[in-house]
């Protein structure tokens, strides 16, 4: 599977809502904790998004909590989605928080991902789309894969968010 990125962070303070899970209805919601980073993943009928962070060399990026029952986010409308991040200086790193907001009619969660690092490196979280090689290719018209990273992640910058 590829991932199509849909949302990138840049600066703001302000809540952003996103359209992309708006709306939705998710069968599966989940959590994984992976050698390479924590990952959140929503599955419905077609369609797969993945909230993740893309390692790059020097910074620490993970779900420092979950606030909320994920089971809430399954089987009824996203009717909220919204984003907000916090970053500061610490006296040796650079720290970003980012929040993911979400309301069904069972109830609300809130996600909080704690990044850090020596402020040259990325703390963002982006949400990705999963597609395969073929569905990517018929849904975004290209064509060209850099073969070093296919079957792996395709990247594709939505809109922006951040703090």
């Amino acid at each position: 599977m590829n991932t199509k990125k849909l949302l990138k962070q840049t600066p703001s303070s302000e809540v952003t809502e996103f359209q992309q899970l708006l709306n939705k209805t998710f069968t599966s919601v989940y959590r994984l904790n992976l050698a390479s980073g924590d990952e959140l993943h929503f599955l419905g009928d077609g369609f797969h998004y993945c909230f993740k962070h893309q390692q790059s060399c020097c910074e620490d990026v993970y779900i420092e909590s979950v606030t909320g029952d994920l089971k809430d986010l399954q089987g009824s409308e996203i009717l909220k989605a919204e984003v907000y991040t916090k970053s500061f200086e610490g006296k040796e790193n650079h720290y970003t928080y980012t929040f993911y907001k979400f309301a069904t009619a069972k109830g609300y969660v809130d996600i909080r991902w704690c990044g850090s690092s020596n402020g040259y490196y990325s703390e963002d979280v982006g949400l990705y789309e999963v597609v395969s090689e073929r569905d990517y290719k018929t849904k975004y018209n290209e064509w060209d894969f850099d073969s070093d990273y296919f079957p792996y992640l395709v990247f594709k910058t939505y809109m922006g968010l951040n703090v």
